[in-house]
């Protein structure tokens, strides 16, 4: 059996999450392979930050919107999730950046 570094895969779990910006019914959605709270605090940082969550006066996660979702395998699933609940976000009535 080979146990090289080299020749294992990391494995990646991905997430949809969505970010509240500056009232209750504008959010940023996005998908990725870390925590949405890790996630959270990268966009904070400006590691690969969206500049709707830089620009935001006070964001914050918004779980409500996004524990329900599943976790995806693949990457391609999490983005195609992304895409259709931000339109079903915005037929809710929210103004969604991200997601598009």
């Amino acid at each position: 059996m080979n146990t090289n570094k080299k020749d294992q895969k990391k494995i990646y779990k991905y997430t949809v999450y969505v970010i509240e910006l500056d009232n209750p019914m504008t959010v940023y959605i996005g998908q990725s392979c870390w925590s949405p709270e890790e996630r959270f605090k990268r966009h904070r940082s400006g590691i690969k930050s969206s500049k709707y969550v830089r620009k935001a006066s006070n964001p914050k996660l918004r779980p409500d919107l996004y524990k329900h979702l599943p976790i995806f395998d693949k990457r391609v699933d999490a983005e195609k999730k992304e895409v259709s609940y931000a339109v079903e976000l915005e037929k809710r009535g929210f103004k969604v950046f991200g997601g598009h």
